[in-house]
């Protein structure tokens, strides 16, 4: 496991951003990309993670990710709620710059026929790793309006067409341009779709 200071953060998040941008350098070196899997969960703070010292909760496969990979110890999130939060991270703009203060509140950007994309109008991770050569997949919640269509660069698209829910059984769900009602329970959909789109997509 690696802790790792803001500067080095910084300076290695830079780092990472500016391989996109050697694609062809890369590819003349028959260097292959990275495959980059991004896991958000939502409201859930570090406390409930066994990587981060809670001695009840069980957390095993997160708990190996953090063992090899990276852990963060003195992150924060720049907004106590969802859809900030996810604009921020796909953005890399605080809410003050990419213009999204609070969830968004069911229909209006999210579905119907004004619905819209909350940060549309920003060069975003997702339309970056496109550019580069990257097959984008978003699995799970989005939260960012129109949800109803694939955004900013993604080409698997299933998701929900709000951003709450009360239950993790026959909730409304979009895939493939449509909204039906899933019987399942979610969360072992969104597995079985975001391993779906690894596999189809892995180098």
């Amino acid at each position: 496991m690696m802790d790792i200071s803001r500067r080095q953060f910084l300076r290695t998040t830079a780092a990472s951003l500016a391989v996109p941008f050697a694609r062809q350098a890369l590819a003349a070196e028959n260097t292959a990309r990275p495959n980059l899997v991004f896991i958000m969960t939502d409201n859930q703070g570090a406390w409930t993670l066994g990587c981060y010292g809670n001695p009840d909760i069980r957390t095993p496969n997160i708990d190996r990710l953090a063992n090899e990979g990276m852990r963060f110890k003195r992150a924060f999130s720049v907004n106590a709620v969802c859809s900030p939060n996810r604009a921020t991270f796909l953005t890399g703009l605080i809410p003050s710059q990419h213009g999204v203060h609070c969830w968004l509140a069911a229909g209006d950007a999210q579905m119907g026929p004004n619905a819209y994309c909350t940060i549309r109008e920003i060069h975003t991770l997702p339309k970056v790793l496109t550019e580069a050569g990257y097959n984008c997949g978003l699995v799970g919640k989005w939260h960012l309006g129109d949800n109803l269509h694939p955004q900013e660069g993604f080409t698997y698209w299933i998701t929900m067409p709000h951003g709450h829910t009360t239950s993790f059984h026959n909730v409304p769900i979009i895939y493939e341009g449509k909204v039906y009602n899933e019987p399942r329970y979610t969360t072992a959909l969104w597995t079985e779709h975001a391993c779906r789109f690894i596999e189809q997509n892995k180098d």
